[in-house]
């Protein structure tokens, strides 16, 4: 299929440039021959490979006009394979520009020879009669080679934040982006007690974490002269505040008034809670439309919302909000609680019609009205061109049959479910104690439409059809709740033939377990006995059980009773606490949870009278109304900012420098404040968002530094942890090894909470300053002065011999002087 396509979108645009040639002059000649082309992509191409043959002419059948009028017939392809034997294909039928195609696969390494050849064609018309002569094309060389050629590259999946639009080229990401586009996701009916709903394709949020709330009323204490406890209306169950809601390419789409009436529509951004445009005026929309519309001359999606009152339906453009087309007229009334409206392979809405009286079974198809094409014959039936279009709504009725008549189908019908293939109904008759319930299967399959596959007799069930709630079938299935014995029978949807019946509920308030979903190859209740509970679809098995506990004082149920339908998505099972008509004061201890599909396993719970049929899920997001504050939720990781601050970055060699910094939550609700650990979430959330007390315990989230020398080497610095109690910082000692410069970057690598983020600054490292002197110790003083003692010594003795020998001296010049004098006063007598 997607060759297909692709060979259409880029050979065909081509053609229908060809067939603007005219083909009204009149040709003298009876004799016409045209040229035929050929071409094969890839080309080399790998052995058991596929490749496409592509063969045009170079003139249109003349009578062709879109899908009318005769087409080339009898083109031959013959194919020369390395081995000198040969192999046709065909004979094969033109489109209306002359163009036909082929896939081949070829088995021999070497040189294959294609060529086409055209058998020629009479065309005649009441005012002509044209022979058209047989034509080939050149041979075309197709090499084959041993190794493949290898597909244009997928780019990975984001691993970071990411918003809408997702450029065309990155086909895969589709496993990360969703729409929710009914109620019930792909059905029209969700009631507002036990809606439940399955969405196959959503990524859904593993953290309780607040990305956005938007107000849409007064909400929460009244205050005042009104007294304890007493609350703002919620408007469940009977005047619905949040509605439908429908997604659409990371826009949120609600009515401004409740279920109740009003105009006017609202678009938002799912990722942060900004209005994108209001329309006052806009009848309330039911639901949404993703139509895939593939023809010759166009492919691709567009987007609605549908606005029905009455008997009139309005289409409107999702991306603008302005009025599309309108149809009137409408065969069947329908609503936000209708179960007979679903959509098909390319997002046609399909409407049941089943009339009881006259036992007749329709199916209407918003692609089969006439006036949304932009015409009835030639290229104009290929053009999708609904705008300024106004038109009956019953021309859009695809097929009508008739339908059993009794004794196979007694008493009044009413359609229930389907599943696209066969359309469930029940018939009741009234007997005493109890009234007759009979389930019947009709197919709505093309080659068996109108048949009537089975019939069952339900008397086995023992109660009245007031007691009956199922699902939407789901894998071949589907179930119904019995109150009288607090359990579900399931049976096969194709034969009526039924299955099982599970176990009875042990809580008596298990007769409101009226609620469930079929997804994952299980059967999910649940209702006012406060759990959910899981069976295998196949085999009945009772794998597992959650209960949501005691509620002590706070409600007559002993627990909280859960409410609203069941959400699946992505392995996940979101459901909510509630009630049918909340008195005021309101219970305390409702909260929304997250559990594990498969093992029944607590994920998460956040506190909230969340509304279970106003749960939807998109792109990684959760969208929910919260009647404790009536404000819309949206519940998903957190887009984060991190910073980084080294006060001294120029340091010399052996220094150490501090490095901190924070990570906050960027997010429209909590923005600005310290991101915390997944499993304190809720507490925080119960904290900024809800206006409880600060927890004392929780903790911060990791950080990875790292250092970039200037030859590019890469340093791991280490880890530190915030303190959201301090203002989410983290702080970390580090010494840089070398001089030079280096780049530091704090990554945080994000969480099930939080997305991603990185900051980074720079450092210098100088070299180190001269080293000063180094003290001796007393040991090496004793050591180093020991010669020099011994020296001192020395010079001591010497100068102690010297001083005696100087004073001998003196002495005896003294004692020479005095005889001397002596002497002279003798001589001098």
């Amino acid at each position: 299929m997607s060759v297909k396509r692709e060979v259409l979108g880029f050979v065909l645009p081509f053609l229908v440039a060809i067939s603007l040639i005219s083909i009204n002059v009149a040709f003298a000649q009876q004799r016409f021959k045209f040229s035929l082309f050929i071409s094969a992509a890839p080309n080399p191409v790998g052995v058991n490979q596929d490749v496409v043959i592509t063969i045009w002419t170079s003139m249109p059948p003349p009578t062709a006009a879109g899908a009318g009028g005769d087409r080339w017939k009898n083109i031959i392809v013959t194919i020369t394979k390395p081995d000198g034997t040969t192999e046709t294909k065909g004979p094969l039928t033109s489109d209306a520009v002359g163009g036909v195609w082929l896939q081949y696969s070829p088995t021999q390494v070497g040189i294959y020879y294609i060529q086409a050849s055209f058998q020629g064609q009479w065309v005649n018309t009441t005012t002509y009669k044209r022979w058209y002569e047989p034509v080939t094309s050149r041979k075309l060389q197709l090499t084959v080679q041993q190794d493949r050629v290898e597909a244009w590259p997928d780019l990975p999946l984001p691993a970071s934040y990411w918003t809408e639009p997702i450029n065309a080229e990155l086909r895969n990401w589709y496993q990360v982006a969703s729409n929710w586009l009914m109620p019930a996701y792909n059905f029209l009916g969700r009631p507002f007690d036990s809606g439940s709903a399955f969405s196959p394709y959503a990524k859904a949020p593993d953290s309780p974490h607040v990305v956005w709330t938007r107000e849409l009323t007064f909400g929460g204490i009244v205050g005042g002269e009104f007294g304890y406890g007493v609350n703002y209306y919620t408007g469940m169950s009977y005047e619905m505040k949040f509605t439908p809601p429908v997604i659409i390419s990371g826009r949120l789409y609600y009515n401004i008034h409740p279920a109740t009436g009003g105009l006017g529509v609202v678009c938002v951004d799912l990722r942060t809670g900004e209005e994108i445009w209001r329309n006052n005026t806009m009848p309330r929309i039911v639901f949404g439309q993703i139509y895939d519309y593939e023809s010759p001359n166009q492919h691709g999606a567009m987007a609605y919302l549908w606005s029905i009152v009455g008997t009139t339906w309005y289409m409107i453009d999702a991306f603008t909000g302005y009025q599309v087309a309108v149809l009137e007229n409408a065969a069947t009334t329908v609503s936000a609680f209708s179960t007979n409206v679903i959509f098909g392979p390319h997002g046609e809405v399909l409407v049941y019609i089943l009339n009881s009286q006259n036992r007749w079974l329709a199916m209407w198809n918003s692609s089969a009205v006439p006036a949304f094409l932009g015409g009835a014959t030639g290229s104009a039936a290929w053009q999708w061109r609904p705008w300024g279009k106004k038109a009956d709504w019953r021309t859009g009725i695809q097929w009508n049959v008739s339908i059993a008549k009794p004794p196979e189908l007694p008493g009044t019908i009413s359609f229930y479910r389907t599943d696209g293939n066969v359309v469930v109904v029940t018939a009741t008759f009234t007997t005493e104690p109890w009234p007759t319930i009979e389930f019947a299967g009709i197919s709505v399959k093309p080659e068996t439409r109108g048949k009537l596959l089975w019939v069952r007799n339900c008397t086995d069930l023992g109660v009245s059809p007031t007691s009956l709630w199922w699902p939407y079938p789901n894998e071949g299935v589907f179930a119904v709740s019995v109150k009288d014995t607090k359990n579900w029978h399931v049976y096969d949807i194709n034969t009526g033939q039924k299955l099982f019946e599970t176990e009875p509920v042990e809580n008596d308030w298990g007769m409101y377990d009226y609620f469930g979903v079929i997804a994952y190859g299980k059967l999910y209740t649940s209702g006012y006995s406060g759990s959910v509970h899981c069976y295998d679809i196949k085999t009945g098995k009772h794998l597992w059980d959650f209960s949501c506990g005691s509620a002590g004082l706070e409600t007559p149920y002993g627990s909280w009773p859960f409410y609203g339908g069941i959400t699946v998505a992505d392995g996940k099972i979101y459901i909510s606490n509630g009630e049918h008509s909340p008195g005021t004061p309101m219970w305390r201890g409702e909260s929304l949870y997250c559990i594990d599909a498969e093992t029944g396993q607590l994920i998460w719970k956040l506190s909230g009278w969340f509304i279970g049929n106003s749960l939807a899920v998109a792109d990684g997001y959760l969208i929910g109304y919260n009647g404790y504050d009536n404000r819309i939720y949206c519940i998903g990781k957190g887009l984060t900012k991190t910073t980084l601050d080294v006060k001294n970055d120029v340091v010399p060699l052996g220094s150490s420098i501090l490095i901190k910094g924070t990570v906050l939550d960027e997010s429209p609700a909590v923005k600005g404040k310290p991101c915390v650990a997944d499993e304190d979430m809720a507490a925080w959330m119960d904290y900024l968002v809800m206006q409880k007390p600060m927890p004392q315990n929780v903790k911060g989230v990791t950080v990875e530094l790292y250092a970039i020398a200037e030859d590019g080497t890469a340093i791991s610095i280490g880890t530190a942890t915030t303190n959201p109690l301090n203002g989410g910082i983290f702080s970390l000692l580090w010494t840089p090894p070398r001089e030079g410069k280096y780049i530091i970057t704090a990554v945080f690598p994000g969480s099930k909470s939080y997305w991603d983020s990185y900051a980074s600054t720079a450092i210098g490292v100088t070299a180190a300053p001269p080293e000063a002197p180094t003290p001796a110790t007393p040991e090496q003083v004793s050591e180093e002065v020991k010669p020099l003692q011994s020296r001192l010594d020395t010079l001591q003795t010497i100068q102690t011999v010297l001083i005696v020998i100087v004073a001998i001296l003196l002495l005896l010049v003294a004692y020479d002087i005095y005889i001397n004098r002596k002497l002279l006063k003798q001589a001098a007598k």
